[in-house]
């Protein structure tokens, strides 16, 4: 989500072991949007909308990878 006018930063929302990138963090990420920042949040895999077994992360090491990956690309859009 981008702010109307200049970015005043970026804040990347990452949830918790059993959440999801649901209501709670879009309500968040709207609310810092209104104030500058261009925000983004990510479901890990087996969260949310991803795929995956539910809530089950064998191995954090590809979950930190898709992270870092999916921040890098939304800051190269900014």
């Amino acid at each position: 989500m981008l702010p109307p006018a200049t970015v005043t930063g970026i804040l990347v929302l990452v949830h918790g072991f059993t959440g999801e990138s649901s209501w709670f963090l879009q309500l968040t990420a709207i609310y810092f949007a209104k104030v500058g920042f261009a925000t983004c949040a990510i479901d890990h895999q087996g969260h949310g909308f991803s795929d995956g077994l539910i809530a089950h992360i064998p191995d954090i090491n590809p979950a930190i990878d898709d992270c870092i990956a999916f921040f890098d690309e939304f800051c190269s859009m900014l």
